[in-house]
């Protein structure tokens, strides 16, 4: 037994002996590490927000470093950005401060690092002057002073605040940055510092062995000494001194405070000297708690920031020129930072950190001061005898370094004032975190750095009671997370540089778990954000306007606008802009790389519809010179629709505002299809009605007198008009094929009038809604009222806002499925929203807002002012997961566009300034989510001003209708007197719009699925997002009405080798197989039985019979009337299925490359057509034809067997072949070595 343990002494003895010991201090370096972590102290930070933690030295120019050489060690070292002050040599006068990269030409690092030659000032202006001046020959740089011997002094720097009369910081200043983060600029020279919070607190610790102790130094470096000095760079540190060396069992055998060349000594209860005043704080037996001073008394107590190192609370009496400093006691837990959330970070010797080893340390060996003096201004430099002399120069270049004993003088003076009694808090809290960016909406694009932000905090240490956190990506909404490669753990930074996947993906997110020192945890999950490629994809809009009076064919001109794309602009740069027409280039010309293109189309109204799309071609620059070109991504598509040819006159008026405004509805259609439409004649309000899609109208019937009338459809079916006159309203409902006399229902204030009227009822329960203006001479307020057109009474409205004389504009009312009352409006120029759960700005320089809700969605579209009297129609849209960002609906140009409204969640008509006078309505209707936009002049053919649009949405199948009623009027022309306005009347057909649209694979559609497995990205397009599952997609649809009758549109799409064969079922009533071949998009769709609506609600399920998954894009619900097709059978065999071959233009690179002689070349084809496929040699020279002939669309592969078209073997050397088919054009290099 005693060999066998003799045996394992000498085992260990051998493993310590052998252990790695990179400093050469005697202790290797795993019994180091565990020895520090073992006795890392705690910090408490003065009370006054003042008190900056102790940081890592990055803080000082994070961005910012310059490497220096010294010639007598012979190592390079690291330091953050230097500055030198210039003084004249006779005289002493102080000429000014440059950073050093503005003066490397004449200041040599080398030369400075090692000068250490003092000079003494004739003139007495500079004393205490040390080694650390040197002298410096020549030009101050970007000044006028002469060539002359200067003093010099070199120092570090944080950011302040420049003047610009030199670079110099005022007092709080580097605060101001630690807090916000900063840019300062002085001269040439721009800084960044990133603010304090996204810094880990930090400590250096330094151990050695002096006279058989083992001691551990920990040091601090805080930004900036805010107390009586007030200078930068400020080092401070405490030595600890072990009982032994071994992790397991080592104890604190007595402990030094350093502060302001002092130092006191505690020991450990018991062992301190008798009659000694010992002061020992310790927590968890070996940490000790370090609390910073502190404000010394000549400062008057302000400051809180000279860093010193106390081992407790007090006020230490004389401690620097006879002031005493004050650690004033206090319970801000924020400020207090434990040991767990400390980093230690262990620093060696000097001579230990060469920077082609390990530049990130080689700090340590830089003689310099870490800072200059804070100043007022500039002027104060000159009175300054030792700017960047009083801040402490780094760790090895102090005293105490390596040293027990000596270096600092002992202080016996006992503090006074020190709590009765002090204790750590207990923390049993959890900390908090949020995510800054990515914010919704980001961009990022695959395999780019990109910096993720957030906020943690805890209740014990603040933003440094965080031990650290743990970052995770999801590309699939949250449904499988990642771990962040390199990020798990990151210490308790508030950032994280992220090299983004190479993926694409319109779901993402980040999660980040942040943990406490004691091991509470939280966790939060950021906005939504996109990854995509390095070109974004564009998206796209339009117009058609007449150009002449042409009714039966009239000249067009087409307007598109193109946002301009995203793209490394030091690489590719936007060239110029591609219009394709079902796949065929329609024109391309160069452009400017910003957003608007316009071309003109003559007599080809025939030939619409046409479906456009585009994309942008991109210049490659290398060094400063085109290499190539490359297009980017093709974008959403337009459809643009012929002109309306004709309008139908609903009635002759005599006023340019009939239809006025455009937040009061003027056209509402009722549950058999009939037409009911609104307007004014001089004073008196009109109606008409039509029974034939609008071809013809009945004799306007006067129903009251007044104006600004708005209609709605009650639950009998039966029309229901409100309007004002004067200060007051009136309301009157159709009973028994008559109007009933009118009925006031509300008298505002005397000499007030009412405007802006909107109206809005619930068909279900003939409650309704009313909303106005009251102008009056001083103020003015948007009230609203509940009501009944049963009952007439009368009103008592709710005032929701309050202002000036016309301050309002368009109060806009909408209900939801669920009877819930929406409203828009805007005050001043600014627009606002609110329902019963929400009220928020929505947007500035927007008035006339309109509100609607259909299905799932809710929709804001506005005006917004871009210049002077010049709008732009924008729109905001809330789903299921919040509120979107704001887009533009109309063609950005300089022409006016105004009075929008909005319809079933995606139809505009708005009115558009499109020549001179004119006005012409544009209908614009977003589908796919916007991905396909349709777009017509639905006022065209003949001229004049067209406004005040009011439209009303009829869903049917296959075709829904929107009825679009306005006011059109038309100036004089010439010697033509002018026409009456007229009121006019336009029936569309439009595509049907579906309640619930899912784009399967995006944030939205979380809130439907039950089950999938995650999804596949293979496009930003709806179509190509897919969920996917090893055996079933399951999904749930709530809120459905029971007497209305639906349908469901599926979309699937998929890129794996083999196709996929699966059944989709709605309650497992039926069973639709489909099969889906690869890069193939099929639609299907069916009518749903309606013993499935019973309660509600639907289960849709697609399950995998062949394949690897099942898998889905898209699923749409469309709800219609139960007579809507004219049939009731339940039959579901009526359905519809659409495949549709997805293929693209592509040349790839060769397989493989270099070769030897041998390759293969794949392409595909987007459009039927010739194809060339031919190789070239560097001369240009044709070598060889692969391919020229008619092929389809689709994957090819050609393989080349390296002989030329006379079948000679080819050289060795560089070729390239090159692709044309249509309008596409590709060259790709290839190396053949044999």
């Amino acid at each position: 037994m005693f060999l066998k343990q003799i045996f394992i002494a000498l085992l260990l003895s051998a493993s310590i002996c052998s252990a790695a010991d990179s400093d050469g201090n005697g202790v290797p370096d795993e019994v180091e590490q565990a020895l520090v972590e073992r006795f890392k102290p705690c910090v408490v930070l003065p009370y006054s927000d003042r008190g900056v933690a102790p940081e890592p030295v990055d803080i000082m120019h994070v961005n910012s470093y310059i490497t220096g050489y010294n010639s007598v060690r012979e190592y390079y070292y690291k330091v953050p950005k230097l500055w030198v002050s210039f003084y004249a040599l006779a005289g002493g006068d102080y000429c000014g401060t440059r950073p050093l990269f503005r003066v490397y030409q004449q200041l040599y690092i080398d030369y400075l690092a090692t000068w250490d030659m003092p000079i003494t000032f004739a003139t007495g202006k500079f004393s205490n002057v040390t080694s650390e001046t040197y002298t410096y020959s020549g030009y101050i740089p970007d000044s006028d002073y002469k060539n002359q011997k200067y003093a010099i002094r070199l120092h570090a720097d944080y950011g302040g605040p420049d003047n610009g009369g030199g670079y110099y910081d005022q007092p709080g200043g580097w605060y101001d940055a630690y807090l916000n983060g900063r840019t300062v600029t002085s001269g040439t020279a721009s800084f960044t510092w990133d603010k304090g919070s996204n810094y880990p607190a930090t400590t250096y610790a330094h151990l050695f062995v002096e006279s058989g102790e083992t001691t551990i130094q920990y040091y601090f470096f805080y930004p900036f000494n805010d107390g009586w000095n007030n200078h930068e760079g400020d080092w401070e540190h405490i030595n600890v001194v072990l009982t032994g060396q071994d992790p397991a069992t080592a104890q604190i055998k007595r402990i030094y405070y350093y502060f302001h060349d002092l130092c006191t000594i505690s020991w450990p209860t018991g062992t301190e000297p008798s009659g000694y005043q010992n002061f020992y704080n310790v927590l968890d037996g070996t940490h000790p708690v370090v609390f910073v001073g502190g404000s010394l008394s000549a400062a008057g107590g302000a400051g809180e920031g000279s860093h010193g190192s106390y081992p407790t609370f007090g006020i230490w009496p004389d401690i620097k020129y006879y002031q005493d400093e004050a650690v004033t006691t206090h319970t801000d837990y924020s400020k207090y930072i434990h040991y767990n959330s400390i980093n230690a970070q262990i620093i060696k010797g000097r001579e230990d950190y060469d920077y082609n080893v390990n530049p990130e340390m080689s700090w340590l060996g830089a003689n310099i001061r870490w800072g200059h003096i804070c100043v007022a201004s500039p002027g104060d430099w000159q009175q300054t005898f030792d700017v960047g002399q009083r801040s402490p120069k780094g760790p090895a270049w102090q005293e105490t370094w390596r040293n027990n004993y000596a270096g600092y003088t002992a202080y016996y003076g006992p503090p006074y004032s020190v709590p009765y009694s002090w204790t750590w808090p207990t923390d049993n809290t959890a900390p908090t975190v949020a995510i800054n960016y990515p914010s919704s909406g980001s961009y990022f694009i695959k395999s780019r750095q990109y910096r993720i932000q957030w906020y943690a905090t805890d209740n014990i240490g603040g933003t440094n009671g965080i031990k650290n956190c743990f970052l995770y990506y999801s590309i699939d909404g949250g449904y499988n997370w990642t771990a962040i490669s390199g990020a798990n753990p990151i210490l308790n930074y508030n950032w994280f540089n992220w090299t983004v996947p190479d993926v694409e993906s319109k779901n993402c997110k980040i999660k980040v778990s942040a943990y406490d020192a004691m091991g509470y945890s939280a966790e939060t999950i950021s906005p939504t954000f996109t990854i995509g490629s390095i070109f974004a994809v564009p998206t796209i809009s339009g117009s058609v306007v007449s150009s002449s009076s042409k009714a039966e064919l009239p000249d067009v001109r087409l307007a598109s606008n193109v946002n301009k794309p995203y793209a490394d602009q030091a690489k590719y740069k936007p060239r110029y802009c591609e219009f394709l027409w079902a796949g065929r280039v329609y024109n391309s010309s160069i452009i400017d790389c910003g957003t608007y293109y316009s071309a003109n189309i003559l007599n080809e109204a025939v030939s619409l519809p046409r479906t456009y799309t585009a994309k942008w071609v991109y210049n490659i620059w290398e060094g400063g010179v085109v290499v190539g070109m490359v297009e980017g991504p093709i974008s959403s598509s337009i459809t643009v629709y012929p002109p309306n040819p004709n309008d139908p006159v609903v009635a002759e008026t005599n006023t340019s505002e009939a239809t006025a405004y455009s937040n009061g509805k003027k056209i509402v259609v009722d549950n058999a299809g009939k037409i009911h439409s609104v307007f004014a004649i001089s004073d008196s309000v009109y109606y008409s009605s039509s029974i034939d899609d609008c071809e013809t109208w009945s004799t306007p019937t006067a129903v009251g007198i007044g104006k600004r009338p708005a209609i709605e459809i009650t639950a009998a079916n039966m029309p229901t008009i409100c309007w004002n006159n004067g200060n007051r309203l009136y309301s009157t409902k159709k009973a028994s094929g008559a109007f009933e006399e009118p009925q006031l229902i509300y008298t505002g204030p005397e000499g007030s009038e009412i405007s802006y009227l909107s109206y809005v009822l619930d068909q279900n329960t003939n409650n309704s809604y009313l909303g106005w203006v009251d102008e009056g001479a001083t103020g003015s307020s948007v009230l609203i009222a509940t009501y009944n057109p049963s009952t007439s009474a009368n009103l008592s409205p709710t005032p929701i806002d309050q202002g000036g004389a016309d301050a309002f504009k368009s109060p806009s009312l909408a209900l939801d499925k669920a009877g819930n009352l929406k409203i828009a409006w805007s005050h001043s120029g600014k627009v606002y929203y609110k329902d019963n759960s929400e009220f928020f700005e929505m947007g500035d320089n927007g008035i006339h807002p309109i509100v609607d809700t259909y299905g799932d969605k809710t929709t804001v579209v506005w005006q917004e002012e871009i210049a002077p009297n010049i709008y732009q129609v924008v729109k905001k849209t809330k789903g299921l997961t919040g509120w979107s960002d704001k887009e533009i609906i109309s063609y950005p140009d300089s022409l006016n566009a105004d009075f929008p409204v909005v319809a079933a969640a995606g139809q505009y008509v708005y009115s558009k300034n499109v020549n001179g006078s004119d006005y012409d309505l544009i209908w614009n209707a977003e589908y796919d989510n916007g991905w396909s936009i349709h777009t017509q002049n639905l006022s065209g053919a003949q001229g004049g001003i067209s406004r005040y649009p009011s439209i009303a949405f009829k869903q049917g199948w296959p075709k829904s209708k929107l009825y679009v009623l306005w006011t059109e009027e038309m100036p004089a022309k010439g010697s033509k007197a002018i026409a009456a306005p007229l009121v006019k009347a336009y029936p569309m057909s439009v595509d049907p719009v579906p309640c619930f649209y899912v784009d399967l694979g995006t944030e939205e559609a979380g809130n439907f699925t039950i089950q999938k497995k995650g999804t596949f990205y293979y496009g930003l397009h709806p179509g190509f997002t897919v969920d996917y599952h090893p055996s079933m997609l399951k999904y749930n649809f709530q809120n459905l009405d029971k007497n209305k009758r639906y349908r469901i549109k599926v979309t699937y799409y998929h890129e794996f080798d083999k196709a996929i064969k699966q059944t989709l079922s709605v309650d497992k009533t039926f069973n639709a197989k489909s099969n889906i071949e690869p890069k193939t998009v099929v639609t299907e769709e069916h009518w749903i039985p309606n013993s499935c609506i019973k309660d509600g609600q639907i289960e849709v399920t697609i399950a995998k019979i062949i394949g690897e998954y099942a898998v889905c894009s898209v699923i749409a619900l469309y709800e219609y009337d139960r007579d809507c097709d004219g049939k009731t059978s339940e039959d579901i065999a009526e359905s519809t299925s659409k495949t549709v071959n997805v293929y693209s233009y592509e040349l790839m690179q060769n397989y493989p490359n270099p070769n030897t002689g041998k390759t293969a070349i794949k392409y595909q084809l987007a459009q039927p057509g010739k194809v060339n496929l031919k190789i070239y040699n560097t001369l240009g020279q044709v070598v060889k034809t692969l391919v020229s002939q008619e092929q389809q669309p689709g994957y090819y592969n050609v393989a080349w067997g390296g002989r030329d078209n006379t079948g000679k073997t080819t050289a060795n050397g560089v070729y390239f072949y090159r692709l044309e088919a249509g309008d596409f054009k590709a060259t790709k290099k290839m190396v053949v070595i044999r």
